[in-house]
């Protein structure tokens, strides 16, 4: 059986806000989200909880957190449940995942 995660994703940070974007490989379904707290936001070793979790695109889906003078080096997001609000458009749920997100 095939896991449905996010293919990788992207971060950046501009004070105060740091914004990561899961990019998935097949179109997602955008008329559902999993609430933001359904999510962990790993930044240098803490666990930071999203304060918005929106799609952006048909394969887009991004978070974003903000704390003053955060400054990130490295950053983790993790997903550790399945949520039938969380799916492709084929009705596939996305899988649980803890994934590295790339730097800018």
């Amino acid at each position: 059986m095939r896991r449905l995660i996010p293919e990788g994703g992207l971060w950046n940070y501009v004070d105060p806000t740091l914004t990561v974007e899961l990019m998935f490989v097949e179109d997602m379904d955008q008329t559902t989200a999993p609430p933001v707290g359904d999510f962990v936001i790993w930044v240098d070793g803490m666990d930071k909880t999203p304060i918005t979790a929106a799609w952006t695109g048909a394969r887009n889906f991004t978070l974003t957190y903000s704390e003053t003078v955060l400054g990130p080096s490295v950053v983790r997001t993790r997903f550790a449940t399945k949520n039938p609000l969380f799916l492709s458009v084929l009705g596939e749920l996305v899988t649980p995942f803890d994934i590295l997100i790339t730097a800018p």
